[in-house]
């Protein structure tokens, strides 16, 4: 798959920059008895010590500014600590040689790095629920109150006040306030060269505030008529058959009971434009998509233009267990 491709690449070349960072830091700075081999050695280290400590923040679901600013300091202090002992150096010379690895990698792989983000691949976290299960926002484990249902809930729907946690359940859809343990969100990675395609889960800037990201199953493209009815997509008078796999029964604004009711009057059937796209999140219930959006922003008929599109959805890579290629 192109994107792993690309990954192993990145990682490749990264590496390669940073040993000849580290090389090259050691020799400006007199360190003796420093060859590449031991750059190789210093570079794998402090990658492993790097890959380590974010792991562990991320399986802890600690996003938090103080968390983050700990993590970089115990970061930064264990690879000068491993400089001082794969070197054999003071703790001055250790610091002033992380400083110019820094600063040299830093030039070397930043312009680089920016023209991928940019124009390539990006990698992003989800910030609602959407999109569940397919690809979890923040999320918490919870049992249903009425039928005894254990699942796990997104915690953040776009319309709702996220104090109450309001979940459906997907058994016997009854409406409640969740109470469980907390779970963070799937991390994916967005690639923006490709052309999307129908059943793409594409990611876009909202239509309604630009300045946020959404992410969202395309289903209908420019020319066609599209509505929803008996928990399928139909396009121009027919069902479109679903790909495998996503066994997810779309429901028209006019079935959802928790909306109000000015929200389930909104038009059933929309006809695209040039350039016009139809979006809907596979978390039928509680999301925010073209059902609803109407004439608003950049948004027509809940359409919305395609030069809003960042790119497509092709890989989740965290947490492990959720590891999957679309």
């Amino acid at each position: 798959m192109i994107v792993l491709a690309i990954l192993g690449g990145v990682i490749i070349v990264s590496l390669v920059f940073q040993t000849f960072a580290m090389w090259l830091s050691t020799r400006i700075c007199r360190v003796p008895g420093v060859g590449i081999s031991r750059a190789v050695i210093a570079v794998l280290l402090i990658t492993a010590i790097g890959l380590g400590i974010t792991v562990a923040t991320w399986s802890l679901g600690a996003n938090t500014l103080a968390m983050s600013i700990f993590t970089l300091a115990l970061n930064i202090a264990l690879q000068i600590t491993l400089f001082r002992w794969l070197f054999r150096t003071g703790i001055g010379k250790a610091t002033l040689v992380w400083l110019l690895m820094i600063g040299i990698g830093v030039s070397l792989a930043l312009p680089g790095a920016l023209i991928l983000r940019a124009k390539v691949l990006e990698s992003f976290i989800v910030s609602a629920g959407s999109m569940h299960p397919t690809i979890r926002g923040p999320h918490i484990q919870t049992t249903c109150p009425k039928c005894k249902f254990q699942f796990d809930a997104p915690l953040a729907v776009e319309w709702h006040d996220l104090r109450r946690a309001p979940v459906v359940c997907p058994q016997c859809h009854d409406l409640f306030d969740a109470k469980g343990r907390g779970a963070s969100a799937d991390r994916f990675m967005v690639y923006k060269l490709d052309k999307p395609k129908r059943w793409d889960i594409v990611a876009f800037r909202n239509p309604l505030n630009q300045r946020e990201n959404y992410i969202k199953r395309l289903v209908g493209l420019p020319g066609e008529t599209v509505e929803i009815a008996n928990g399928e997509v139909v396009i121009n008078g027919r069902p479109e058959p679903k790909p495998a796999g996503l066994d997810v029964k779309y429901l028209a604004a006019s079935e959802i009971k928790s909306l109000p009711s000015s929200m389930r009057s909104l038009p059933a059937r929309v006809t695209l434009g040039e350039n016009e796209y139809y979006m809907l999140g596979d978390n039928t219930e509680a999301s925010s998509d073209s059902r609803f959006w109407g004439t608003q922003g950049k948004a027509r008929d809940g359409a919305i233009p395609g030069d809003l599109f960042i790119g497509v959805v092709r890989l989740t890579y965290w947490p492990p267990s959720r590891w999957r290629t679309f």
